[in-house]
């Protein structure tokens, strides 16, 4: 069927298609021969990309808690980079700068905590570190919490656990990284 047989205006998002012996006429609901997402059979490329998308939701959430348990390592390391990009390193050596001073900050804080032995240096060393990892992990909850979780109280009670949760473990990296290794 051709446009002006079914008076419908040029402008109107309605997708045709012509296969041998019928014409297909979809709107929002099949559009998938566009993308090139089905197959003769129909849906094995779409389980295909479901499977690509939980994967790439692991990484992503894996990757945030990575960042929240590192959180004031990460902040000092992008400062670092800031300052190096403005002081005309260039996007090459302001990365290096910056890898080379999160690595060095971690270092030393780690450093601090095992040759210390102050219990109150040691706790303060342990508060720097730990508290600022917790406060990204209570935002990286709350971020996921938001969408999922009606109840405004249950969000910060999941939140708060999910907070303490990063902070917790942001001290056991500080106190003991080798418990971390896959050996």
């Amino acid at each position: 069927m051709a446009r002006a047989a079914l008076a419908i205006p040029a402008f109107f998002p309605i997708a045709t298609r012509t296969v041998p012996g019928r014409t297909a006429i979809g709107a929002a609901g099949n559009l998938g021969w566009i993308a090139g997402t089905t197959t003769q059979q129909g849906r094995p490329n779409m389980i295909v990309l479901i499977s690509l998308s939980v994967v790439m939701l692991f990484a992503m959430c894996s990757l945030a808690y990575m960042l929240a348990t590192y959180a004031v390592p990460f902040f000092f390391a992008v400062m670092a980079t800031r300052f190096a990009f403005a002081a005309g390193a260039g996007y090459i050596g302001a990365g290096i700068v910056g890898l080379l001073a999160g690595v060095a900050f971690y270092g030393f804080f780690a450093y601090l905590y095992v040759t210390l032995r102050s219990p109150g240096l040691r706790l303060a060393i342990a508060l720097i570190f730990a508290v600022p990892a917790a406060i990204a992990g209570f935002a990286l909850v709350h971020g996921f919490a938001r969408e999922a979780v009606p109840s405004e109280v249950w969000r910060k009670i999941f939140s708060l656990i999910g907070g303490a949760f990063v902070g917790l473990s942001a001290l056991a990296r500080l106190a003991d990284p080798s418990i971390f290794d896959d050996r």
